[in-house]
């Protein structure tokens, strides 16, 4: 199930064209009708951390975004953006990052995505 739309029948963005991977391109603004950008669903700073994704090539370019309302992205302070989950640089992004890494490097990949997502 998609995500985004919560269509069955829409896995990663195929129906809906609300997800796609990041370096396929396209815009964020041109889909939502106003100014949005691309979300990722892992956070940069997990992607880069983690060892069990990065033995299996996860890359931030190869990774799977959503379209974001361009303020939520920025200037969210509650994990929704505003470099919270993205950039890992503040005290509460570092724990969060941390737990996610910790969930992803130690088999609990379900359970890392779920909290990414919600």
């Amino acid at each position: 199930m998609c995500i985004i739309c919560t269509d069955p029948n829409c896995d990663h963005g195929e129906r809906c064209g609300r997800v796609k991977i990041y370096k396929e391109g396209g815009s964020a603004s041109d889909l939502l009708d106003s100014r949005g950008e691309w979300e990722h669903v892992i956070p940069g700073a997990v992607i880069r951390g983690s060892v069990f994704l990065h033995s299996h090539g996860v890359t931030y370019r190869d990774s799977m975004t959503y379209a974001l309302d361009y303020a939520i992205h920025r200037d969210a302070v509650d994990g929704s953006g505003g470099g919270i989950t993205s950039t890992g640089r503040s005290e509460i992004a570092q724990g969060w990052v941390n737990d996610l890494i910790r969930l992803f490097d130690s088999g609990q990949s379900d359970e890392a995505d779920r909290k990414s997502v919600v």
